[in-house]
């Protein structure tokens, strides 16, 4: 399946749980929309995401987990192993406490070894990941 450009920028992909798209050649930024994820959306926005990278290409994700609702337990899990294909670092941001909590949660629970981080916001979060 083809990405589907945002109307509203065109350099943004809309997928079922998120928008995405580089913000320069070693970042993703993904913005989280207030959206139930499953497993089927999940494998399909990082289908979307993997066909806009191009194949075996890890990068760092800038992660907008503002929108974001509470995860299933095998969502999540999902979603580790999906980023862990994916990313090389994950920064994570969110203005509202159930983001931070779903952010927090997902951290504590990670078996990940690549390095994350949650910011409170957007600047601070890209230095971290330049720095990476």
């Amino acid at each position: 399946m083809e990405p589907q450009v945002a109307t509203q920028n065109a350099h943004k992909v809309e997928g079922e749980l998120c928008h995405f798209w580089l913000e320069d050649r070693n970042t993703l930024c993904i913005e989280a929309k207030d959206t139930i994820f499953t497993e089927k959306t999940v494998l399909h926005d990082f289908s979307l995401i993997k066909s806009y990278l191009g194949p075996n290409k890890k990068i760092k994700l800038y992660y907008d987990a503002t929108k974001i609702l509470p995860l299933e337990k095998r969502v999540r899990l999902l979603l580790e192993e999906k980023l862990i294909d994916l990313a090389d670092a994950l920064a994570v941001t969110s203005k509202t406490k159930i983001g931070i909590m779903v952010a927090n949660i997902f951290f504590a629970l990670s078996t990940t070894k690549m390095p994350m981080k949650m910011f409170s916001n957007g600047e601070e979060a890209r230095t971290w990941l330049k720095n990476v």
